[in-house]
């Protein structure tokens, strides 16, 4: 019987070490990406009163970051590239079991924009993506349903119940990042820092057009399962590069959804806030770190003003927040350091925590220069010295026509000092 025992206990002990080593190792070749994005999310010790869902319009369009340093609103932002409100009705049925929003607010682009794409609920071309919002929550009736809905005509939706299906063939792809994981301090959102001229061809907030698709199918239920929770429900469509199509879509959606439930709607295509000049990425699809920051704050207002929302600001159960802020407020510093274009640096110094002062010879250097013009025009605190002296412009042998200085505005400290030496702002870092 003793040696019977032994044996059955060598049996369990192996296949317990067994157990460990299959977790450690799929946890080893799991992307990180999720992790990078959503572990503040499901280490905090405080709640979220605002959520964010959407595709990357959201993701790198709200802040929760200023959010709290603006208004005192804890949020996440679960938006991330090409998700669609099909898949966000199913992430929100999710998130609520891990902490209790007042307030959901959902972004509608893809409501129509993916109806030719695949099935409509998802990006078929884009499936690494959905993995990075799903790949988070464990398995779930919920997340069964949702796996079988959203990928119905996916030949290999079993990955998303068990990821190590998709992961285990990750060996040539580690690197050092795989076990180093250096996690967000944007609460899920990501800054842009790039810029791009758009001409947009702005039509009439009167004209409309029939919305059909299946996305569109998911707003009720949404609707419904936020009224069920006492949830409030804010849909918004944010600005970019917007085509007539998609704008003819925002027109409609209040009219579209109207009779499904209670909840309020916000079409910030047209808002006032963002400059088309200087506020728009590279790709004209997604507003940079500058528009970002300017919608943040317009959004963070009507929130404050329409919803009973707590300012944490002074609460010292959320002083986890101002210590999260301060490394995000490092990280956009250290990124705004490391920026190869006059322009970039200029994003990224637009929030108030920067002060920007510019010596140039001419006046016409700036006003010239339709982006520098607006970006000077704008920010309250940026400074012009017209008319500077060559000693002024001059580093050694070079002269330049801007000497470009950023500094941290609370304890004055020089940040970076640029020389820029032509129209086409080649610049020379100074300090």
């Amino acid at each position: 019987m003793r040696v019977k025992a032994k044996r059955i206990l060598s049996c369990v002990c192996f296949l317990c070490l067994l157990l460990l080593c299959f977790i450690k190792t799929a946890d080893i070749l799991e992307a990180k990406v999720s992790r990078v994005k959503y572990t503040s999310f499901f280490e905090s010790d405080t709640n979220f009163d605002v959520i964010f869902l959407g595709s990357s319009h959201i993701y790198n369009g709200i802040l929760p970051q200023e959010l709290w340093n603006e208004y005192g609103i804890t949020s996440y932002n679960w938006g991330y590239s090409n998700s669609t409100p099909a898949e966000g009705y199913y992430l929100l049925k999710e998130i609520v079991k891990y902490t209790d929003p007042k307030l959901v607010v959902i972004d509608l682009y893809g409501l129509v924009e993916y109806e030719n794409k695949g099935n409509g609920k998802y990006r078929s071309d884009r499936i690494e993506q959905r993995h990075v919002q799903f790949d988070m929550f464990p398995f779930s009736i919920n997340k069964l349903k949702a796996t079988l809905d959203l990928f119905d005509d996916y030949e290999y939706k079993s990955d998303f119940l068990f990821d190590f299906l998709l992961y285990h063939t990750r060996w040539d792809d580690l690197s050092e990042d795989d076990f180093r994981i250096e996690y967000s301090t944007e609460k899920g959102a990501r800054l842009l820092a790039g810029y791009e001229f758009a001409s947009i061809n702005f039509i009439s907030e009167n004209e409309q057009t029939e919305i059909h698709s299946v996305c569109s199918e998911y707003i009720q239920p949404t609707i419904e399962f936020c009224n069920e929770n006492d949830i409030e429900l804010l849909f918004v469509y944010l600005p970019y590069g917007s085509t007539e199509d998609t704008q003819r879509v925002a027109n409609s959606f209040g009219d579209f959804a109207a009779s499904f439930g209670d909840f309020q709607y916000l079409n910030l295509i047209y808002s006032d806030s963002v400059n088309y000049n200087t506020d728009l990425y590279t790709d004209q699809r997604h507003l940079n770190y500058m528009g970002a920051y300017k919608i943040t704050s317009e959004l963070g207002a009507y929130i404050q003003q329409e919803y009973d929302l707590t300012d944490y600001r002074e609460d010292d159960d959320y002083s986890s927040w101002w210590s999260d802020y301060s490394d995000y407020l490092l990280y956009k510093t250290d990124t705004l350091k490391n920026q190869d274009s006059i322009y970039n640096i200029l994003i990224m110094a637009y929030s108030d925590e920067y002060s920007v002062n510019a010596s140039v010879r001419e006046e016409s250097f700036i006003e010239n220069n339709l982006f520098l013009h607006d970006y000077f025009n704008e920010k309250a605190d940026a400074a012009i010295t017209c008319g500077a002296d060559s000693d002024a412009l001059s580093r050694g042998e070079t002269e330049y026509q801007m000497i470009l200085q950023i500094c941290e505005k609370e304890t004055g400290e020089e940040l970076m000092t640029a020389g820029v030496k032509n129209s086409s702002l080649d610049f020379d870092v100074l300090n």
